[in-house]
């Protein structure tokens, strides 16, 4: 299933003084650490930055891997908009061997057949002697990044569309050899009535899971994505000017807490600092609630902390 939104963006995430930061082209936004009480702490192994890596993706029509062909595939549907029989192209990407298809990476959704989608892929490596290949497709609202294991037998190990994020990007977070997903959901744009530019934008992190032999949120095992005293004096000041962003800043950290396995705490804060009368409150409570049952980070959270 596709990303619904009508905007591109970069991402990008560093550490800074221990806590996240993550930027948007055009739309500033904060992933903060702690509130009242601190999250525990996350031990370093040394002090070098995070491995954040330069991916430089091609539209090659086609890539040799060993025996693998990597190939750029395009499909044609009719389209809704101008001339009728006019026809919209979908760009995708296979992995084939022997002339034999093993693999499609396509996450577009066909429902923007006016603009169809582009596709740009690279082979890189993840992991220590593993080879892997990242796929980035676009349509006009759309945005998807795949990821393949090329191993023996080629297998999809993550679909960012099955966990509603857009744009990705890649590095080894926690030092050990193995690089880490990073993205934002895109769940939540326009949510409750708030504008593309104030709609909360929750950061995920995706840690490669030998056990289901893909990539699953991961965000309990980071901290460091908590909120922070400082985005709590944000809260209060937003609070005190009575400013319109402040329900998606609420929004926000109480998606956080949920995706790191505290829904309580997001909860207390969001019964807190939400702004509006009891009726009001009630009201985005409930929408929060009905949209996170049905969040496929917060459920994979959720029912991964029952086992």
């Amino acid at each position: 299933m596709g990303l619904r939104t009508s905007t591109k963006f970069l991402l990008a995430v560093a550490l800074v003084g221990g806590a996240f930061v993550v930027g948007e082209l055009g739309r500033k936004r904060f992933i903060p650490r702690e509130l009242s009480s601190p999250p525990p702490v996350v031990a370093r192994t040394e002090d070098a930055p995070n491995r954040q890596l330069d991916l430089k993706f091609t539209e090659a029509d086609e890539i040799r891997v060993g025996d693998l062909v990597i190939r750029l595939r395009t499909r044609t549907v009719n389209s809704s908009c101008g001339m009728t029989g006019e026809r919209t192209t979908f760009t995708f990407v296979t992995v084939e061997r022997a002339r034999r298809t093993l693999l499609t990476l396509d996450d577009a959704s066909t429902q923007d057949d006016c603009y169809g989608s582009t596709a740009k892929y690279v082979v890189t490596s993840l992991a220590p002697g593993k080879t892997h290949l990242v796929v980035a497709q676009e349509t006009y609202r759309d945005a998807a990044t795949l990821v393949a294991a090329l191993d023996d037998t080629p297998r999809l190990i993550f679909k960012g569309g099955d966990f509603e994020v857009a744009e990705a990007g890649f590095s080894d977070l926690n030092k050990d050899g193995v690089a880490e997903i990073h993205a934002v959901s895109d769940r939540y744009r326009y949510f409750h009535h708030l504008s593309n530019m104030n709609s909360p934008s929750p950061a995920v992190i995706f840690q490669y899971d030998a056990a289901s032999g893909a990539y699953r949120p991961a965000n309990p095992r980071f901290p460091e994505l908590l909120p922070d005293s400082a985005a709590l004096e944000r809260i209060k000041t937003a609070s005190a000017r009575n400013d319109f962003a402040l329900p998606g800043m609420v929004f926000e950290i109480a998606i956080g807490y949920a995706y790191a396995g505290r829904a309580a705490d997001g909860w207390a804060f969001f019964d807190q600092w939400f702004p509006g009368d009891a009726k009001e409150k009630a009201e985005a409570r409930a929408a929060l609630k009905k949209a996170l049952d049905s969040d496929p980070v917060y459920r994979a959270v959720h029912f991964a902390a029952q086992k």
